[in-house]
Order: structure tokens, then C-alpha cells, then sequence
């Protein structure tokens, strides 16, 4: 399968207002993250990319949103 012809192939990496969308926050608060050093962004020339494994990481450090008793 020719994976830059493929609709359904899974990028490796996002811009960064496709990785805020991915994972639902706004571009402030993905720079915010950025900043603090729980996503870590890659430059490829002067074009800001945020890897998808960074992504998924990012979000498992995030509490469950089940409340416990």
C-alpha cells in the first residue's frame, strides 16, 4: 500500500494545528504545552511538526476521567 496515496494511512506527524485538533485542546494551549515540556515538537526548516507517538504519549500521562469512590 502507497501510503502517500492513501486516505486512511495514519501521518506520522502533524502540523500544529492539525495536532491540537487530533487531541482536542486550541493551538494557545498546545503551545502552552510545548512550553512546559510535556509535548515535545520537531522543526523540519522552519515548519513546526509534532510526531503522532508524542501525541499518544501526551495523553496517556492525562488522568481517566472516571471518578473513583
Amino acid at each position: 500500500m502507497d501510503i502517500q496515496n492513501s486516505n486512511n494511512a495514519e501521518k506520522l506527524a502533524y502540523t500544529v494545528d492539525a495536532a491540537a485538533d487530533a487531541i482536542g485542546v486550541s493551538r494557545g494551549m498546545l503551545y502552552n504545552l510545548f512550553k512546559s515540556g510535556d509535548i515535545t515538537p520537531r522543526k523540519a526548516g522552519r515548519r513546526t511538526l509534532v510526531p503522532r507517538d508524542e501525541l499518544a504519549r501526551y495523553l496517556k500521562t492525562l488522568p481517566s476521567g472516571v471518578a473513583t469512590a
